[in-house]
């Protein structure tokens, strides 16, 4: 099936869709246009909606790209407006199939798993992943706390900080904690780094954009470093994410810390 449409990002329940269609011959954006009005959105819609084949983004009606029968031709379907993307998405799951996910294992890092459509901006982002190996910004001491006095021991306290320890038992988080803390302690004193300060820096590396100023080959990049933060599962949107990562040119701990930390305050 040479015509490959991929909705980029994540549906709410973090699931990923295309659409695929044998389609051959000539794609352009009054082709596009029309199909996405079949599909029930309007024209003003439609125009808020960013079609990307070959990291460039189809603006211009007189402009053709060639679907082959013997390869597929992959168009990028993206949008940064709620409503609409809530559109495509029930488009997509009506229309097209859920993407299947890929593992790739990248140096000195743990297995991860990335959606499909993100094995063909792999190619074209190799810099972006071989570069976190080991970031020095985010080892720095904890600050320590002035332990404060044992209480004393009476039966009476004994009983009640033993019907809160039962409690405790039985939260199914807690258990978790302690199965992390038996298998990777290392990971408690990495996460209390992360959450210790989000303003790490004042100045980005580069002119901060909105999601909408971004050329077609900088989203591509962003929504790739976007995937990798979607899978900690933080609870806020992809365009959340991404403008993080904007402020901070792409770095992918700085990004977290500074999502962790605004939750923080929120919470």
């Amino acid at each position: 099936m040479p015509l490959v449409l991929k909705l980029v990002g994540y549906s709410h329940d973090r699931k990923c869709y295309q659409i695929k269609d044998s389609f051959e011959g000539l794609v352009n954006l009054k082709l596009l246009n029309d199909l996405f009005t079949f599909w029930g959105l309007n024209l003003d819609e439609i125009d808020k909606i960013k079609f990307i084949i070959d990291s460039e983004q189809i603006k211009s009606a007189d402009k053709n790209f060639n679907v082959k029968n013997n390869e597929d031709r992959i168009i990028f379907i993206f949008t940064s407006h709620n409503d609409i993307r809530n559109k495509l998405i029930s488009i997509f799951i009506k229309e097209g199939t859920e993407v299947e996910s890929i593992k790739i294992i990248q140096p000195n890092q743990t297995e991860i798993n990335l959606p499909s459509y993100q094995q063909h901006m792999q190619l074209n982002q190799q810099h972006s992943t071989q570069a976190m190996i080991v970031d020095h910004e985010i080892c720095k001491p904890l600050t320590q706390k002035e332990t404060e006095p044992a209480p004393i021991l009476t039966l009476e306290l004994i009983d009640i900080m033993n019907a809160k320890s039962v409690s405790l038992f039985n939260d199914s988080d807690f258990k978790n904690l302690i199965s992390i803390y038996i298998r990777r302690p290392e990971l408690f004193n990495t996460l209390a780094q992360y959450v210790q300060h989000g303003n790490i820096i004042e100045e980005t590396l580069i002119v901060p954009k909105t999601i909408e100023q971004l050329t077609p080959e900088e989203l591509c990049h962003y929504q790739s470093l976007a995937d990798k933060i979607n899978y900690l599962n933080l609870g806020v949107t992809n365009d959340i994410i991404i403008n993080r990562l904007i402020k901070y040119s792409g770095h992918l701990n700085l990004t977290v810390r500074a999502i962790l930390c605004e939750i923080a305050s929120s919470n």
